[in-house]
């Protein structure tokens, strides 16, 4: 039987305002929550944070909507500022609204629950309109940091102390990208400036074996769903002092949405004997890296995600350590 942990962010009409956050505790499950403790369906929607006994940190959202789509982008911001992006993905493959959900590194779920802590609000805004529920604009985070200390004893710590492989220390949260401006320079008008990713990196049958390897068990997973095999793309840029960027797609046009691809960008500080996955956007490029803007010696990395219409957006890579 597999047992997990769970953190339930919820907000309900009638007791969002009056209510704190409070925390249950059974032999094998924490409650945090803001909501009546009854198995009521809910009225609005709900934001878990699960974490599983099998090492597997979620973000999940309970929806009251008819059905979901296959995956919709999304940011989380804390008193209105921007603070983590993440791709939230139908685990049933049916629309079912309950299984919306997102996998989380556990370093990046520390410091999100940190700087929730300090914060007031939180609120959730996706791609789908059609799920950006009342319910997840305003988010209150009273009482948090107390249900969250008893939340980090009794799952997140353990859980990470009996990791195989140790973990990064933890990084500072993604903050969402930036829709560059019509007037500014971009690939199409510096190519100069903009180096195609496509274009500097290594992509022979080494750089595929070390992608396959990095995302083998997500692979897996993706093939047993469909019953036939999907594309995998890489593409590794190194750096003259040892730091490394891969760029591994994943597609299949009847599985990765509307976009056909999602895109897992692994990266190695300089002297790093392997490589640390970051994070996931929805689509499969292209990719440019501004050769004269970036943050700790990492450029800014360029795209056309399909939730911009067509803009390039900017990300800033600060997140990552040296």
């Amino acid at each position: 039987m597999r047992w997990f942990i769970l953190v339930a962010i919820f907000v309900w009409p009638s007791f969002a305002a009056a209510q704190s956050w409070f925390q249950t505790q059974g032999e094998h499950e924490m409650l945090l929550t803001n909501c009546p403790e009854t198995d009521r369906p809910l009225e609005q929607g709900c934001m878990m944070i699960q974490c599983f006994w099998d090492g597997a940190f979620r973000l999940h959202l309970g929806l009251t909507v008819a059905s979901v789509p296959p995956q919709s982008a999304a940011v989380l911001a804390l008193d209105g500022v921007p603070t983590l992006q993440a791709v939230f993905v139908d685990n049933t493959g049916f629309g079912h609204p309950s299984n919306f959900a997102t996998l989380i590194s556990p370093d990046t779920l520390i410091a999100l629950m940190d700087r929730m802590a300090q914060a007031r609000v939180l609120s959730v805004t996706l791609d789908a309109t059609a799920l950006n529920l009342p319910a997840f604009s305003a988010m209150p985070l009273d009482g948090f940091a107390a249900g969250m200390a008893q939340f980090r004893d009794g799952c997140v710590d353990p859980m990470m102390a009996g990791l195989a492989q140790p973990q990064a220390a933890p990084p500072l949260v993604p903050t969402a990208p930036a829709i560059m401006a019509a007037t500014e320079a971009n690939p199409t008008t510096d190519p100069d400036r903009f180096a195609s990713v496509e274009k500097i990196s290594l992509n022979d049958a080494a750089t595929l074996t070390l992608a396959r390897s990095k995302l083998a068990a997500k692979i897996a997973d993706v093939e047993a769903d469909l019953g036939a095999p999907i594309d995998v793309f890489a593409n590794l840029v190194p750096f003259q002092d040892g730091r490394k960027l891969m760029f591994v797609s994943l597609c299949h046009a009847s599985y990765f949405g509307i976009t056909g691809c999602e895109t897992h960008l692994f990266y190695a500080p300089p002297s790093a004997k392997d490589l640390i996955w970051h994070q996931e956007w929805i689509g499969g490029g292209p990719y440019w890296l501004d050769l004269k803007s970036g943050q700790n010696g990492w450029p800014d990395l360029i795209s056309v995600p399909h939730s911009a219409r067509g803009a390039y957006v900017r990300s800033n890579f600060a997140a990552l350590r040296y």
